[in-house]
């Protein structure tokens, strides 16, 4: 009982000392966890094609567990030693500097990455009829669609317009062309909320669509309340399904299963994850939304027209094709 109560005593002790007075070994362990974090952040984001999510998840479990082994050798098995009061204003700003360079590092690397992702789209979109640069564009999209990536819009929009235009020349550029709208589609900024229901009384909608054969359908949902000519639509061209509606809702939402377009009018609709189908029929888009989406569309004028319009900088994309 002696012996366990004088280890107890020696364990908080050296707790103590680690935290409040012995700087020197608080420092190491400092600059080691932030070492050895940061190699493992950015071996997770260059080398392993991790999100940023993960990598700062990845992150943390080592600063963690780092953290613990450090604490835990230090009270258990260094000897024991008297340590005086040694804190300096000084050793404390160097702390906070060298957390704050970790915090840095991990920044620069992540920029580096998209610069060196913007490179390399650039490079292949210079000549984007060529097969190297068609692969090397898919990979580079579908990587970065996966690890989240955030290319800028003024690139994204400027390479991937020469994969549009060059499709017309080489068909296999069309592929990537695709690959550009999910990838864009895949970091689109969040969809509007739509106004809030205030006491409204019970609206009803009607909305129509083209099913997929052999696939599942979206589920449908709605958002706020407006005068029916400002609200959301989704039926064929030419049918206004709420049109002796007083009111309608101001965005509906389609999540997930699958969609044709063709011959559709969506107004203030906002596609969640949906595979959108179109073949280049009659098309009328205003103010809809494609967030996490892929795409199956045969090569053709309208088809074209439709993937620049996507690729342009708004998140909400208005449309129009006879």
């Amino acid at each position: 009982m002696v012996g366990q109560a004088k280890g107890s005593v020696g364990f908080l002790d050296n707790l103590r000392d680690f935290f409040l007075y012995d700087d020197l070994w608080r420092w190491r362990a400092i600059g080691w966890t932030i070492a050895i974090a940061g190699a493992f952040g950015s071996a997770q984001l260059v080398f392993a094609g991790a999100s940023p999510d993960d990598a700062v998840f990845g992150m943390g479990m080592v600063v963690a567990f780092s953290a613990i082994g450090w604490v835990g050798w230090y009270c258990s098995f260094r000897p024991q030693q008297s340590v005086g009061p040694s804190l300096s204003r000084r050793n404390m700003l160097l702390q906070l500097l060298t957390g704050l360079a970790g915090a840095s590092l991990g920044v620069i690397l992540l920029r580096f990455q998209i610069r060196t992702s913007e490179r390399i789209l650039e490079r292949a979109a210079a000549d984007p009829v060529e097969p190297e640069n068609i692969d090397e564009a898919n990979g580079l999209l579908a990587r970065a669609r996966g690890a989240q990536v955030r290319i800028s819009m003024q690139t994204l929009e400027k390479t991937g317009r020469r994969f549009v235009l060059a499709s017309r020349q080489n068909p296999s550029a069309w592929n990537v062309a695709l690959g550009f709208l999910a990838y864009r589609s895949s970091i689109n900024p969040k969809a509007p909320a739509g106004p809030a229901h205030k006491g409204e009384p019970l609206v009803q909608t009607a909305y129509d669509y083209h099913r997929v054969r052999g696939t599942e359908a979206p589920r449908f949902s709605v958002t706020g309340v407006v005068a029916t000519p400002s609200a959301a639509q989704l039926d064929y061209i030419g049918e206004d399904l709420n049109r002796n509606q007083a009111k309608g809702f101001a965005y509906i939402f389609a999540e997930g299963g699958s969609m044709a377009i063709d011959g559709m009018h969506l107004r203030h609709v906002i596609l969640l994850g949906v595979h959108v189908e179109y073949f280049g029929g009659p098309l009328q888009l205003e103010d809809v939304y494609f967030l996490n989406c892929d795409f199956k569309m045969d090569l053709g004028r309208n088809t074209q027209d439709l993937a620049l319009a996507m690729l342009e900088p708004s998140p909400a994309t208005t449309f129009s094709a006879a």
